[in-house]
């Protein structure tokens, strides 16, 4: 079976090759350029060069098969782009966000079928092992695209579902107030908490300690210029406590909203949460 594998050989599917690969692997993450350039020069540089290797690997070198070839890759990159299906069937191969934009890099196919008929006619030369040498390194580029990058997750405390809503447990007072209490700030070195008085004057904190696998830790009151809140950092190693899998602790306040004391004791958990890379 003659094929044109020499057209491979030509400057231009190896340049277009290597940049595929050098865009994917490199650019994408670099930040230097934006997005949107580094994803459509992956699709310019793909579509010529997954249609030059498609033509190359055929027998056929009339003008007619080779855009056959050339829309066939057109249609199926339309299609991984507009259907849902399509782009999950094609996902564990070829990891492609569904892009409506993208679609005006389809006239890259085009051109890649036209440049491998005109060069496919001309005499073949060159060797048959490195040609499909050329083969293997063109078809890893097209299909060796980056890792989709998922949400980075990491834990973060809370109030224990059980006694709250919406991530805030709310406390009556004897006198008709009520005091909301969250934990506003969760990260490797602790966590903060507000507790906010409605229908209450003045709000002052006592004591406050949460108290973790590791034991108790004090916390620090920054009441800021609103009499009605307080905000209570507690500082200890929540990046170890994550590592051993300690994953809950208990927070108790005493507090006094205007001449009212009362004592809070609320279980804490820590669990998943996520963020965009």
């Amino acid at each position: 079976m003659k094929t044109a594998l020499h057209v491979l050989a030509h400057p231009l599917p190896l340049t277009a090759g290597f940049v595929l690969a050098l865009n994917d692997h490199v650019l994408k993450h670099a930040g230097a350029l934006p997005a949107a350039l580094t994803g459509k020069l992956s699709d310019v540089a793909g579509l010529f060069v997954f249609t030059v290797l498609l033509i190359a690997l055929t027998p056929s070198r009339s003008r007619a098969w080779a855009w056959g070839l050339g829309g066939a890759v057109a249609v199926g990159f339309a299609a991984v782009n507009l259907w849902a299906p399509a782009n999950e069937w094609i996902a564990p191969l070829w990891h492609l966000t569904m892009d409506p934009t993208d679609l005006v890099t389809l006239p890259a196919a085009g051109f890649g079928a036209a440049w491998a008929h005109r060069r496919g006619a001309r005499p073949q030369c060159g060797r048959r092992p490195l040609q499909w040498a050329l083969v293997a390194s063109l078809s890893l580029a097209c299909v060796a695209t980056s890792p989709p990058r998922y949400p980075r997750t990491y834990p973060t405390w809370q109030v224990a579902q059980r006694v709250a809503h919406d991530g805030v447990h709310s406390v009556a007072l004897a006198d008709g107030g009520r005091l909301d209490l969250w934990v506003s700030r969760s990260g490797r070195e602790g966590l903060g908490v507000t507790v906010l008085g409605s229908g209450v004057d003045r709000l002052e904190l006592q004591t406050a300690t949460v108290t973790t696998a590791f034991g108790p830790a004090a916390g620090r009151v920054t009441t800021g210029d609103m009499e009605d809140m307080v905000y209570v950092l507690f500082a200890f190693d929540n990046d170890t406590l994550w590592r051993r899998e300690h994953d809950d602790a208990v927070l108790v306040l005493l507090v006094t909203a205007d001449t009212v004391e009362q004592r809070i004791e609320l279980p804490l958990e820590q669990v998943i949460a996520s963020a965009r890379p």
